[in-house]
């Protein structure tokens, strides 16, 4: 009642695309596997130790042109005379280097040898990096411009299988430069402390010359005030003599300040004039409005009663036009051998085309006065339903349907409204394609980009020459002899696609193609 997924022996199978797997009939252990890379032979009997341990291995350390480490250390034991020569690096063989030399970069590998292309790396500098890097098989790591200081160099690996191998560890030192060193400090210490004695030396003997020069300037200084202080006096003279003109310059701007007054109230008095014609225009305004409003009205209900008009009018006719159908398919099945054939034909065609006629009269006012219901949409339900309506010219033409149908269950629209639009533009290729062609094809595509949903419809009819290509979507326009319509299909393609909130646009070239492209704004939820 239950399974348990394995998959760690399966990792050892490389990445590729698999056609079959196969359950040996004779061993029930035994599992085949087909790839395009190769057949393999799986059995769940064999049992194997995917966790065994495994080094991992520093085997080159070097500096600009120089080689510190191949990765293998001596090592002095008790009981032996020759050194042995181990992976681990010692305390003895840790080197110190210069800080000219802080460029550094390591070679490692994983000691595990079943597809070692597979094997990956992370790495970790303990004195430099903050955390281990992510996983990858990249097997080398370089640093330069390290700063001065203790170094750990720690790297480890994984295999196919997911299994860690052990860390290997690389230790070394760089040196500080010799601006950095205790000797350099002291020197520094006593050349800052003669610069300053120095400069106290020169700010002394400054500070005196300018006592002398302050010396002199005061007395200068004397001088000039007294020379200053009878200049004051007689500019005190001449202020007096301005005091007397400004006053008699202020009983001037009394006289003109009552002046202005007096203008002041025969502007008031204007405004108040202004104020009244401006009042009374408001009036005469506020009455224009009402006459606006009363028109609007009236156009409004004007156009209403024509909406009213054009529905009851399509629907009244519907009656005779059918009593018509019914009152020819009687006189047919009566008299088949009557010559008069062809004036029933006559008159069924006509019957037909004023039947489609009321119809997109029908469509028109049901577009205007429908209440648009956003929902997500089946397109090819929707196709399904409009195809059916129109089975008898496809099979007239002998059409081929491509579709490209691409976030197609993202749609949000009206159904209806959407339906109406197949419907018509559908109808549209198929009456004009073109008889020359070997084989008629119409394409059906849509695709999400952005916050737009784009609906295209293709056909490789006869196109649309340039000169009627700004008219297509006028109501009752036919440009060409050999349209069967009554000129309202792409009216009513416009008019459905605004009421949705669409917008539609035509690409066509004449005798090669023709592309309508629906852009539905996206909607959310």
């Amino acid at each position: 009642g239950s399974y348990q997924k394995v998959e760690k022996p399966l990792k050892a199978i490389p990445n590729q695309n698999f056609n079959s797997i196969y359950a040996d009939e004779l061993e029930d252990s035994i599992i085949w596997i087909a790839g395009n890379e190769g057949l393999y032979r799986f059995d769940e009997k064999v049992k194997m130790d995917l966790d065994i341990s495994f080094n991992t291995f520093i085997k080159k350390v070097s500096i600009n042109d120089s080689v510190l480490s191949q990765g293998l250390y001596k090592e002095f034991r008790t009981s032996d005379t020759i050194p042995t020569l181990v992976i681990n690096q010692t305390e003895a063989s840790t080197p110190l280097l210069s800080f000219a030399n802080n460029n550094i970069k390591f070679e490692y590998s994983a000691l595990f040898y079943q597809q070692a292309e597979r094997n990956q790396y992370s790495y970790f500098l303990e004195g430099f990096d903050t955390e281990w890097s992510a996983w990858s098989s990249m097997n080398h790591k370089e640093y330069t411009n390290l700063p001065a200081g203790k170094y750990q160099f720690k790297v480890k690996s994984k295999n196919l299988y997911d299994t860690e191998g052990k860390t290997a560890i690389y230790r070394f030192k760089i040196l500080p430069p010799w601006y950095q060193t205790t000797w350099a400090y002291f020197l520094f210490s006593v050349i800052i402390v003669s610069i300053i004695w120095l400069l106290m030396l020169a700010y002394t003997y400054r500070v005196r010359q300018q006592r002398k020069k302050l010396k002199l300037i005061v007395a200068d200084r004397t001088f000039e005030v007294i020379q200053q202080k009878k200049v004051i006096e007689k500019q005190l003279l001449k202020m007096s003599n301005l005091n007397e003109e400004i006053s008699q310059q202020r009983d001037d701007i009394l006289e003109k300040n009552q002046e202005l007054e007096s203008s002041q109230d025969q502007i008031i008095a204007v405004n108040n004039k202004l104020q009244e014609l401006n009042q009374a225009l408001e009036a005469r305004v506020e009455k224009r409005t009402a006459k606006i409003k009363d028109t609007i009205r009236k156009l409004q209900q004007t156009n209403k009663d024509l909406d009213t008009f054009t529905y009851k009018t399509s629907h009244d006719l519907k009656g005779p036009i059918s009593r018509i159908k019914g009152i020819l398919a009687l006189a047919r099945f009566e008299n088949p051998e009557i010559k008069t054939d062809r004036y029933l034909d006559l008159i069924e065609k006509t019957t037909k085309e004023m039947d489609i006629l009321l119809s997109k009269l029908t469509q028109v006012h049901n577009i205007y006065n429908s209440k648009i219901e956003y929902k997500p949409i089946d397109i090819p339900t929707v196709f399904k339903e409009v195809m059916e309506k129109i089975s008898p010219l496809v099979d007239q033409a002998k059409f081929k349907f491509h579709f490209d149908l691409k976030n197609e269950n993202e749609l949000k629209t009206d159904e209806k409204m959407l339906e109406l639009v197949l419907l018509n533009l559908l109808e549209n290729a198929l009456i004009y394609s073109d008889d020359e062609k070997p084989q008629k094809e119409i394409k059906l595509s849509t695709v999400r980009k952005n916050n737009t949903f784009y609906l295209s419809i293709e056909d490789n009819g006869v196109g649309i020459p340039d000169k009627q290509l700004p008219r297509i979507f006028e109501m009752f326009y036919r440009g060409s002899e050999k349209s069967i319509g009554n000129g309202l299909g792409l009216y009513l393609v416009k008019v459905a696609v605004e009421k949705i909130g669409g917008t539609l646009t035509c690409e066509t070239e004449e005798f090669l193609f023709t592309r309508f492209t629906i852009e539905f704004p996206f909607k959310e939820g």
